[in-house]
Protein backbone atom coordinates (compact mmCIF):
# COMPACT_ATOMS: atom_id res chain seq x y z
CA UNK A 1 0.00 0.00 0.00
CA UNK A 2 1.52 3.34 -1.05
CA UNK A 3 1.47 6.65 0.87
CA UNK A 4 -1.50 8.01 -1.11
CA UNK A 5 -3.70 5.04 -0.24
CA UNK A 6 -2.58 5.24 3.40
CA UNK A 7 -3.50 8.93 3.50
CA UNK A 8 -6.92 8.22 1.91
CA UNK A 9 -7.62 5.50 4.49
CA UNK A 10 -6.59 7.86 7.30
CA UNK A 11 -8.91 10.63 5.98
CA UNK A 12 -11.78 8.12 5.62
CA UNK A 13 -11.26 6.92 9.20
CA UNK A 14 -11.20 10.52 10.52
CA UNK A 15 -14.41 11.36 8.64
CA UNK A 16 -16.13 8.31 10.14
CA UNK A 17 -14.94 9.32 13.63
CA UNK A 18 -16.27 12.87 13.07
CA UNK A 19 -19.62 11.47 11.90
CA UNK A 20 -19.75 9.22 14.98
CA UNK A 21 -18.94 12.20 17.21
CA UNK A 22 -21.35 14.66 15.57
CA UNK A 23 -24.19 12.30 14.70
CA UNK A 24 -26.92 13.97 12.61
CA UNK A 25 -25.40 17.39 13.17
CA UNK A 26 -22.97 16.71 10.30
CA UNK A 27 -25.90 16.39 7.88
CA UNK A 28 -27.08 19.88 8.83
CA UNK A 29 -23.57 21.25 8.35
CA UNK A 30 -23.32 19.76 4.83
CA UNK A 31 -26.80 21.02 3.92
CA UNK A 32 -25.92 24.55 5.03
CA UNK A 33 -28.84 24.72 7.46
CA UNK A 34 -29.47 24.28 11.13
CA UNK A 35 -27.66 25.94 14.02
CA UNK A 36 -23.88 26.03 14.16
CA UNK A 37 -22.15 23.45 16.32
CA UNK A 38 -21.44 24.65 19.84
CA UNK A 39 -19.12 22.51 21.98
CA UNK A 40 -20.49 23.95 25.23
CA UNK A 41 -24.04 23.08 24.13
CA UNK A 42 -22.97 19.52 23.33
CA UNK A 43 -21.40 19.20 26.78
CA UNK A 44 -24.62 20.39 28.36
CA UNK A 45 -26.49 17.73 26.40
CA UNK A 46 -24.34 15.03 28.03
CA UNK A 47 -26.45 15.51 31.15
CA UNK A 48 -29.25 13.81 29.24
CA UNK A 49 -26.99 10.72 28.98
CA UNK A 50 -27.17 10.25 32.75
CA UNK A 51 -27.65 6.56 33.48
CA UNK A 52 -29.78 5.59 36.52
CA UNK A 53 -27.73 2.41 36.87
CA UNK A 54 -25.10 3.96 39.19
CA UNK A 55 -27.49 5.49 41.79
CA UNK A 56 -29.70 2.41 41.62
CA UNK A 57 -26.66 0.20 42.22
CA UNK A 58 -25.59 2.32 45.19
CA UNK A 59 -29.10 2.28 46.64
CA UNK A 60 -29.28 -1.51 46.11
CA UNK A 61 -25.99 -2.07 47.92
CA UNK A 62 -27.08 0.15 50.84
CA UNK A 63 -30.46 -1.62 51.10
CA UNK A 64 -28.72 -4.99 50.95
CA UNK A 65 -26.41 -4.22 53.86
CA UNK A 66 -29.26 -2.69 55.89
CA UNK A 67 -31.36 -5.80 55.31
CA UNK A 68 -28.40 -8.04 56.17
CA UNK A 69 -27.73 -6.11 59.39
CA UNK A 70 -31.39 -6.30 60.34
CA UNK A 71 -31.54 -10.05 59.68
CA UNK A 72 -28.36 -10.73 61.70
CA UNK A 73 -29.53 -8.56 64.59
CA UNK A 74 -32.92 -10.25 64.55
CA UNK A 75 -31.32 -13.70 64.53
CA UNK A 76 -29.11 -12.86 67.51
CA UNK A 77 -32.06 -11.37 69.37
CA UNK A 78 -34.23 -14.43 68.69
CA UNK A 79 -31.41 -16.74 69.84
CA UNK A 80 -31.06 -14.72 73.02
CA UNK A 81 -34.78 -14.99 73.67
CA UNK A 82 -34.61 -18.81 73.37
CA UNK A 83 -32.12 -19.09 76.30
CA UNK A 84 -33.76 -21.17 79.04
CA UNK A 85 -33.73 -19.47 82.43
CA UNK A 86 -35.08 -21.05 85.57
CA UNK A 87 -37.19 -18.31 87.05
CA UNK A 88 -38.50 -20.32 90.03
CA UNK A 89 -35.71 -18.96 92.19
CA UNK A 90 -36.93 -15.43 91.63
CA UNK A 91 -40.60 -16.05 92.49
CA UNK A 92 -40.07 -15.80 96.24
CA UNK A 93 -38.41 -12.44 95.79
CA UNK A 94 -41.24 -11.34 93.43
CA UNK A 95 -38.68 -10.09 90.99
CA UNK A 96 -40.11 -11.81 87.94
CA UNK A 97 -42.27 -8.88 86.94
CA UNK A 98 -39.43 -6.46 87.56
CA UNK A 99 -37.08 -8.46 85.34
CA UNK A 100 -39.68 -8.74 82.62
CA UNK A 101 -40.35 -5.01 82.67
CA UNK A 102 -36.65 -4.18 82.68
CA UNK A 103 -35.96 -6.67 79.89
CA UNK A 104 -38.84 -5.34 77.74
CA UNK A 105 -37.76 -1.77 78.31
CA UNK A 106 -34.19 -2.59 77.29
CA UNK A 107 -35.43 -4.48 74.23
CA UNK A 108 -37.56 -1.53 73.21
CA UNK A 109 -34.60 0.79 73.82
CA UNK A 110 -32.35 -1.38 71.62
CA UNK A 111 -34.97 -1.51 68.86
CA UNK A 112 -35.56 2.26 69.03
CA UNK A 113 -31.82 2.94 68.99
CA UNK A 114 -31.36 0.66 65.96
CA UNK A 115 -34.25 2.35 64.15
CA UNK A 116 -32.78 5.79 64.93
CA UNK A 117 -29.37 4.71 63.63
CA UNK A 118 -30.87 3.22 60.44
CA UNK A 119 -32.87 6.39 59.73
CA UNK A 120 -29.85 8.58 60.34
CA UNK A 121 -27.73 6.34 58.07
CA UNK A 122 -30.37 6.53 55.31
CA UNK A 123 -30.44 10.34 55.51
CA UNK A 124 -26.65 10.53 55.38
CA UNK A 125 -26.62 8.10 52.41
CA UNK A 126 -29.07 10.32 50.52
CA UNK A 127 -26.95 13.39 51.23
CA UNK A 128 -23.78 11.53 50.20
CA UNK A 129 -25.43 10.47 46.92
CA UNK A 130 -26.42 14.10 46.21
CA UNK A 131 -22.90 15.32 46.91
CA UNK A 132 -21.34 12.62 44.73
CA UNK A 133 -23.68 13.58 41.88
CA UNK A 134 -22.71 17.23 42.39
CA UNK A 135 -19.03 16.34 42.22
CA UNK A 136 -19.57 14.44 38.95
CA UNK A 137 -21.57 17.33 37.43
CA UNK A 138 -18.93 19.85 38.53
CA UNK A 139 -16.29 17.75 36.78
CA UNK A 140 -18.31 17.88 33.54
CA UNK A 141 -18.81 21.63 33.94
CA UNK A 142 -15.04 22.16 33.96
CA UNK A 143 -15.05 21.42 30.23
CA UNK A 144 -17.18 24.50 29.48
CA UNK A 145 -15.98 28.04 28.85
CA UNK A 146 -14.87 29.80 32.07
CA UNK A 147 -17.88 32.12 32.33
CA UNK A 148 -20.32 29.39 31.37
CA UNK A 149 -18.59 26.94 33.74
CA UNK A 150 -18.95 29.33 36.72
CA UNK A 151 -22.63 29.87 35.98
CA UNK A 152 -23.17 26.13 35.56
CA UNK A 153 -21.34 25.31 38.81
CA UNK A 154 -23.30 27.92 40.75
CA UNK A 155 -26.55 26.47 39.39
CA UNK A 156 -25.48 22.90 40.26
CA UNK A 157 -24.45 23.88 43.80
CA UNK A 158 -27.73 25.70 44.35
CA UNK A 159 -29.72 22.70 43.11
CA UNK A 160 -27.69 20.29 45.30
CA UNK A 161 -28.19 22.51 48.36
CA UNK A 162 -31.93 22.57 47.69
CA UNK A 163 -31.99 18.77 47.43
CA UNK A 164 -30.05 18.44 50.71
CA UNK A 165 -32.51 20.77 52.43
CA UNK A 166 -35.37 18.70 51.05
CA UNK A 167 -33.78 15.48 52.39
CA UNK A 168 -33.21 17.06 55.82
CA UNK A 169 -36.75 18.37 55.82
CA UNK A 170 -37.99 14.87 55.05
CA UNK A 171 -35.85 12.99 57.61
CA UNK A 172 -35.56 15.73 60.31
CA UNK A 173 -39.00 15.30 61.92
CA UNK A 174 -38.66 11.51 61.88
CA UNK A 175 -35.22 11.68 63.53
CA UNK A 176 -36.49 14.10 66.18
CA UNK A 177 -39.44 11.81 66.89
CA UNK A 178 -37.18 8.76 67.24
CA UNK A 179 -34.72 10.66 69.49
CA UNK A 180 -37.60 11.62 71.78
CA UNK A 181 -38.71 7.97 71.91
CA UNK A 182 -35.17 6.77 72.73
CA UNK A 183 -34.82 9.39 75.46
CA UNK A 184 -38.17 8.34 76.98
CA UNK A 185 -37.13 4.67 77.01
CA UNK A 186 -33.79 5.63 78.59
CA UNK A 187 -35.63 7.50 81.33
CA UNK A 188 -37.96 4.54 81.87
CA UNK A 189 -35.01 2.16 82.20
CA UNK A 190 -33.34 4.49 84.69
CA UNK A 191 -36.56 4.88 86.71
CA UNK A 192 -36.54 1.33 88.07
CA UNK A 193 -35.62 0.93 91.73
CA UNK A 194 -31.87 0.67 91.77
CA UNK A 195 -31.91 -1.64 94.80
CA UNK A 196 -34.44 -3.99 93.30
CA UNK A 197 -32.47 -4.03 90.11
CA UNK A 198 -29.30 -4.71 92.08
CA UNK A 199 -30.93 -7.69 93.80
CA UNK A 200 -32.22 -8.89 90.51
CA UNK A 201 -28.80 -8.46 88.95
CA UNK A 202 -27.28 -10.62 91.69
CA UNK A 203 -29.73 -13.34 90.82
CA UNK A 204 -29.11 -12.75 87.11
CA UNK A 205 -25.37 -13.26 87.18
CA UNK A 206 -25.97 -16.71 85.76
CA UNK A 207 -27.45 -15.08 82.72
CA UNK A 208 -24.86 -12.35 82.28
CA UNK A 209 -22.15 -14.51 80.80
CA UNK A 210 -24.48 -15.90 78.18
CA UNK A 211 -25.89 -12.46 77.44
CA UNK A 212 -22.40 -10.96 77.17
CA UNK A 213 -21.47 -13.72 74.76
CA UNK A 214 -24.42 -12.89 72.56
CA UNK A 215 -23.68 -9.18 72.77
CA UNK A 216 -20.06 -9.80 71.83
CA UNK A 217 -21.09 -11.89 68.84
CA UNK A 218 -23.59 -9.22 67.88
CA UNK A 219 -20.95 -6.50 68.18
CA UNK A 220 -18.48 -8.51 66.12
CA UNK A 221 -21.04 -9.16 63.41
CA UNK A 222 -22.10 -5.50 63.37
CA UNK A 223 -18.49 -4.30 63.16
CA UNK A 224 -17.77 -6.79 60.37
CA UNK A 225 -20.74 -5.67 58.28
CA UNK A 226 -20.00 -2.02 58.98
CA UNK A 227 -16.43 -2.55 57.83
CA UNK A 228 -17.66 -4.27 54.68
CA UNK A 229 -20.15 -1.42 54.05
CA UNK A 230 -17.42 1.17 54.58
CA UNK A 231 -15.10 -0.75 52.24
CA UNK A 232 -17.84 -0.99 49.57
CA UNK A 233 -18.64 2.72 49.92
CA UNK A 234 -14.96 3.64 49.62
CA UNK A 235 -14.60 1.39 46.56
CA UNK A 236 -17.71 2.92 44.99
CA UNK A 237 -16.44 6.44 45.71
CA UNK A 238 -13.07 5.56 44.17
CA UNK A 239 -14.74 4.07 41.13
CA UNK A 240 -16.86 7.21 40.70
CA UNK A 241 -13.80 9.42 40.96
CA UNK A 242 -11.94 7.25 38.45
CA UNK A 243 -14.94 7.28 36.10
CA UNK A 244 -15.23 11.07 36.31
CA UNK A 245 -11.51 11.41 35.62
CA UNK A 246 -11.75 9.04 32.63
CA UNK A 247 -14.76 10.97 31.28
CA UNK A 248 -12.93 14.28 31.70
CA UNK A 249 -9.86 12.90 29.92
CA UNK A 250 -12.03 11.52 27.10
CA UNK A 251 -13.78 14.85 26.66
CA UNK A 252 -10.48 16.71 26.64
CA UNK A 253 -9.04 14.24 24.10
CA UNK A 254 -12.08 14.57 21.79
CA UNK A 255 -11.99 18.35 22.16
CA UNK A 256 -8.31 18.56 21.25
CA UNK A 257 -8.76 16.10 18.42
CA UNK A 258 -11.74 17.63 16.63
CA UNK A 259 -11.61 21.25 17.72
CA UNK A 260 -9.70 22.36 14.61
CA UNK A 261 -12.02 20.54 12.21
CA UNK A 262 -15.10 21.80 14.02
CA UNK A 263 -13.73 25.35 13.89
CA UNK A 264 -13.15 25.01 10.13
CA UNK A 265 -16.66 23.69 9.60
CA UNK A 266 -18.08 26.48 11.78
CA UNK A 267 -16.16 29.08 9.74
CA UNK A 268 -17.45 27.55 6.48
CA UNK A 269 -20.97 27.53 7.87
CA UNK A 270 -20.62 31.17 8.95
CA UNK A 271 -19.41 32.14 5.45
CA UNK A 272 -22.37 30.36 3.87
CA UNK A 273 -24.80 32.04 6.27
CA UNK A 274 -23.29 35.43 5.42
CA UNK A 275 -23.59 34.66 1.70
CA UNK A 276 -27.24 33.67 2.05
CA UNK A 277 -27.90 36.75 4.16
CA UNK A 278 -26.33 39.03 1.54
CA UNK A 279 -28.36 37.28 -1.17
CA UNK A 280 -31.80 37.37 0.45
CA UNK A 281 -31.30 40.35 2.82
CA UNK A 282 -29.16 42.76 0.78
CA UNK A 283 -27.92 46.18 1.83
CA UNK A 284 -28.66 48.75 -0.90
CA UNK A 285 -25.84 51.28 -1.09
CA UNK A 286 -26.99 53.38 -4.09
CA UNK A 287 -28.69 56.67 -3.28
CA UNK A 288 -32.19 55.67 -4.34
CA UNK A 289 -32.03 52.20 -2.76
CA UNK A 290 -30.57 53.58 0.48
CA UNK A 291 -33.43 56.11 0.68
CA UNK A 292 -36.06 53.38 0.18
CA UNK A 293 -34.37 51.02 2.67
CA UNK A 294 -34.13 53.78 5.31
CA UNK A 295 -37.93 53.87 5.79
CA UNK A 296 -39.22 53.02 9.26
CA UNK A 297 -40.04 49.30 9.10
CA UNK A 298 -41.87 49.51 12.46
CA UNK A 299 -44.22 52.29 11.34
CA UNK A 300 -47.95 51.40 11.29
CA UNK A 301 -49.24 50.16 7.97
CA UNK A 302 -51.35 52.61 5.88
CA UNK A 303 -55.10 52.18 6.08
CA UNK A 304 -56.70 49.83 3.57
CA UNK A 305 -58.91 51.21 0.78
CA UNK A 306 -62.32 49.59 0.50
CA UNK A 307 -64.03 48.26 -2.64
CA UNK A 308 -66.49 50.91 -4.00
CA UNK A 309 -70.16 49.98 -4.26
CA UNK A 310 -70.94 52.53 -6.98
CA UNK A 311 -69.13 54.81 -9.41
CA UNK A 312 -69.23 58.59 -8.81
CA UNK A 313 -71.65 60.58 -10.94
CA UNK A 314 -69.95 61.55 -14.19
CA UNK A 315 -67.07 59.09 -13.61
CA UNK A 316 -65.05 58.31 -16.77
CA UNK A 317 -64.34 54.86 -15.25
CA UNK A 318 -67.15 52.35 -14.86
CA UNK A 319 -67.91 50.49 -11.61
CA UNK A 320 -66.45 47.08 -12.72
CA UNK A 321 -63.13 48.77 -13.53
CA UNK A 322 -63.09 50.56 -10.14
CA UNK A 323 -63.87 47.28 -8.31
CA UNK A 324 -61.12 45.44 -10.26
CA UNK A 325 -58.57 48.17 -9.40
CA UNK A 326 -59.54 48.06 -5.69
CA UNK A 327 -59.18 44.28 -5.63
CA UNK A 328 -55.77 44.47 -7.31
CA UNK A 329 -54.63 46.95 -4.66
CA UNK A 330 -56.01 44.66 -1.92
CA UNK A 331 -54.00 41.74 -3.38
CA UNK A 332 -50.86 43.90 -3.53
CA UNK A 333 -51.38 45.11 0.06
CA UNK A 334 -51.87 41.51 1.25
CA UNK A 335 -48.68 40.34 -0.50
CA UNK A 336 -46.64 43.22 0.98
CA UNK A 337 -48.08 42.49 4.41
CA UNK A 338 -47.11 38.83 4.23
CA UNK A 339 -43.59 39.80 3.17
CA UNK A 340 -43.35 42.32 6.05
CA UNK A 341 -44.25 39.54 8.50
CA UNK A 342 -41.05 37.70 7.50
CA UNK A 343 -38.14 38.79 9.75
CA UNK A 344 -35.97 40.23 6.97
CA UNK A 345 -32.96 42.39 7.87
CA UNK A 346 -30.81 45.10 6.27
CA UNK A 347 -32.56 47.12 3.51
CA UNK A 348 -35.48 44.73 2.89
CA UNK A 349 -37.82 45.78 5.77
CA UNK A 350 -37.49 49.49 4.93
CA UNK A 351 -38.01 48.82 1.21
CA UNK A 352 -41.18 46.83 1.95
CA UNK A 353 -42.44 49.67 4.16
CA UNK A 354 -41.72 52.14 1.32
CA UNK A 355 -43.56 49.89 -1.16
CA UNK A 356 -46.51 49.60 1.20
CA UNK A 357 -46.71 53.38 1.61
CA UNK A 358 -46.27 53.99 -2.14
CA UNK A 359 -49.03 51.51 -3.05
CA UNK A 360 -51.44 53.15 -0.60
CA UNK A 361 -50.50 56.61 -1.94
CA UNK A 362 -51.06 55.54 -5.56
CA UNK A 363 -54.44 54.00 -4.69
CA UNK A 364 -55.50 57.17 -2.86
CA UNK A 365 -54.37 59.38 -5.75
CA UNK A 366 -56.17 57.13 -8.24
CA UNK A 367 -59.38 57.60 -6.28
CA UNK A 368 -58.75 61.35 -6.11
CA UNK A 369 -58.18 61.48 -9.88
CA UNK A 370 -61.39 59.56 -10.53
CA UNK A 371 -63.29 61.91 -8.21
CA UNK A 372 -61.74 65.00 -9.90
CA UNK A 373 -62.48 63.63 -13.37
CA UNK A 374 -66.03 62.84 -12.32
CA UNK A 375 -66.47 66.39 -11.02
CA UNK A 376 -64.94 67.80 -14.23
CA UNK A 377 -67.22 65.61 -16.34
CA UNK A 378 -70.23 66.80 -14.39
CA UNK A 379 -69.17 70.44 -15.02
CA UNK A 380 -68.54 69.71 -18.71
CA UNK A 381 -71.94 68.04 -18.98
CA UNK A 382 -73.56 71.13 -17.48
CA UNK A 383 -71.68 73.35 -19.93
CA UNK A 384 -72.56 71.08 -22.86
CA UNK A 385 -76.21 71.17 -21.85
CA UNK A 386 -76.04 74.97 -21.71
CA UNK A 387 -74.35 75.05 -25.13
CA UNK A 388 -76.98 72.64 -26.47
CA UNK A 389 -79.70 74.96 -25.24
CA UNK A 390 -77.94 77.96 -26.77
CA UNK A 391 -77.38 76.06 -30.02
CA UNK A 392 -80.99 74.99 -30.12
CA UNK A 393 -82.07 78.61 -29.67
CA UNK A 394 -79.58 79.71 -32.36
CA UNK A 395 -80.84 77.03 -34.71
CA UNK A 396 -84.35 78.22 -34.08
CA UNK A 397 -83.28 81.77 -34.91
CA UNK A 398 -81.39 80.59 -38.00
CA UNK A 399 -84.46 78.70 -39.11
CA UNK A 400 -86.43 81.90 -38.66
CA UNK A 401 -83.82 83.84 -40.64
CA UNK A 402 -83.90 81.18 -43.35
CA UNK A 403 -87.69 81.41 -43.46
CA UNK A 404 -87.48 85.17 -43.74
CA UNK A 405 -84.81 85.01 -46.46
CA UNK A 406 -86.79 82.41 -48.37
CA UNK A 407 -89.89 84.53 -48.18
CA UNK A 408 -87.93 87.65 -49.17
CA UNK A 409 -86.30 85.86 -52.14
CA UNK A 410 -89.61 84.59 -53.41
CA UNK A 411 -91.19 87.98 -52.93
CA UNK A 412 -88.37 89.66 -54.86
CA UNK A 413 -88.34 86.79 -57.37
CA UNK A 414 -84.60 86.15 -56.76
CA UNK A 415 -82.68 82.84 -56.62
CA UNK A 416 -80.48 84.00 -53.73
CA UNK A 417 -78.51 86.76 -52.02
CA UNK A 418 -74.98 87.44 -50.84
CA UNK A 419 -74.81 87.00 -47.04
CA UNK A 420 -71.06 87.59 -46.31
CA UNK A 421 -68.79 88.70 -49.15
CA UNK A 422 -65.73 89.85 -47.25
CA UNK A 423 -63.64 86.93 -48.55
CA UNK A 424 -63.97 86.66 -52.39
CA UNK A 425 -62.68 83.10 -52.25
CA UNK A 426 -65.31 82.07 -49.75
CA UNK A 427 -68.48 84.09 -50.18
CA UNK A 428 -71.40 82.84 -48.08
CA UNK A 429 -74.57 83.02 -50.15
CA UNK A 430 -78.17 82.10 -49.56
CA UNK A 431 -79.90 80.00 -52.29
CA UNK A 432 -83.60 79.31 -52.24
CA UNK A 433 -84.20 75.65 -51.37
CA UNK A 434 -86.45 75.40 -54.38
CA UNK A 435 -83.33 75.29 -56.52
CA UNK A 436 -81.26 72.14 -56.83
CA UNK A 437 -77.72 72.93 -57.84
CA UNK A 438 -74.53 70.94 -58.24
CA UNK A 439 -71.01 71.87 -57.26
CA UNK A 440 -69.45 74.13 -59.92
CA UNK A 441 -72.71 75.83 -60.96
CA UNK A 442 -72.01 79.31 -62.36
CA UNK A 443 -73.80 82.38 -61.04
CA UNK A 444 -73.89 86.13 -61.71
CA UNK A 445 -73.99 88.60 -58.92
CA UNK A 446 -75.93 91.84 -59.55
CA UNK A 447 -75.96 95.09 -57.65
CA UNK A 448 -79.08 96.16 -59.53
CA UNK A 449 -81.32 94.39 -61.97
CA UNK A 450 -79.23 95.45 -64.96
CA UNK A 451 -75.75 95.83 -63.44
CA UNK A 452 -73.71 92.57 -62.95
CA UNK A 453 -70.65 93.09 -60.79
CA UNK A 454 -69.16 89.59 -60.49
CA UNK A 455 -69.11 86.02 -61.83
CA UNK A 456 -68.72 83.11 -59.33
CA UNK A 457 -68.80 79.33 -59.00
CA UNK A 458 -71.04 77.74 -56.33
CA UNK A 459 -70.34 74.67 -54.21
CA UNK A 460 -72.08 72.98 -51.31
CA UNK A 461 -70.37 73.17 -47.86
CA UNK A 462 -72.52 71.20 -45.49
CA UNK A 463 -75.90 72.85 -45.36
CA UNK A 464 -74.54 76.15 -46.73
CA UNK A 465 -73.54 77.38 -50.23
CA UNK A 466 -70.14 78.95 -50.86
CA UNK A 467 -69.35 81.09 -53.90
CA UNK A 468 -65.83 81.62 -55.20
CA UNK A 469 -65.51 84.84 -57.23
CA UNK A 470 -63.91 84.26 -60.61
CA UNK A 471 -64.21 87.80 -61.96
CA UNK A 472 -65.06 91.08 -60.26
CA UNK A 473 -65.97 94.31 -62.07
CA UNK A 474 -63.44 97.04 -61.38
CA UNK A 475 -64.45 99.46 -58.71
CA UNK A 476 -66.96 97.10 -57.05
CA UNK A 477 -66.96 94.89 -53.94
CA UNK A 478 -69.58 92.49 -52.70
CA UNK A 479 -72.19 93.64 -50.24
CA UNK A 480 -74.85 91.81 -48.26
CA UNK A 481 -78.05 91.16 -50.23
CA UNK A 482 -76.42 91.56 -53.64
CA UNK A 483 -78.59 89.44 -55.92
CA UNK A 484 -77.44 85.99 -57.12
CA UNK A 485 -78.60 84.85 -60.53
CA UNK A 486 -78.05 81.15 -61.31
CA UNK A 487 -77.03 79.99 -64.71
CA UNK A 488 -79.39 77.00 -65.13
CA UNK A 489 -79.07 75.30 -68.49
CA UNK A 490 -82.12 73.44 -69.84
CA UNK A 491 -84.20 74.15 -66.78
CA UNK A 492 -87.38 76.20 -66.77
CA UNK A 493 -87.52 78.22 -63.63
CA UNK A 494 -89.97 81.02 -63.22
CA UNK A 495 -88.15 82.35 -60.14
CA UNK A 496 -84.86 83.14 -62.03
CA UNK A 497 -83.95 85.97 -64.31
CA UNK A 498 -82.14 85.13 -67.55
Amino acid sequence: MNDLETRDDELTRRREEIKLFLGKASEKLRAGGGPSYDLATEFRKTKKNFSPLVPLSVAGVILFFIAASWLVTGAIDRQARRVSVDIQAFEDLKLKDLLDQAKNTLDELDAASSDLAATDYAMNAEIARIREGLASDLTLADALAPDEAEKRKASLRSAAAAKERAVMAEYGPRLDQKRVAVKALQERAAAYDARSVEEAQKQQEVLDNQQKLFELEKTNLTAGYEARLASAAAALKTEKADGAARLKNAIAELTDRYEGELAAQAASHKTEVESLTARFNPVWTDERGAALGAADAEAPRPASIGVPSSAPAGSPVQLPELVAAAKRYADLRYAIGRLRDIPYINSVPGALASADEAAADLAAKYQSLVAAASSANRGAADRIAKVDRSLSAALDRIDSYAYALSGFARTENEAGFVIDGRNPKRVLVYVDPLFTIADGTSAWIFRSEVQPIAVAKLRKDGDAFIAEVERMEEGFELRPFDRVLLQLTGTANSGAKE
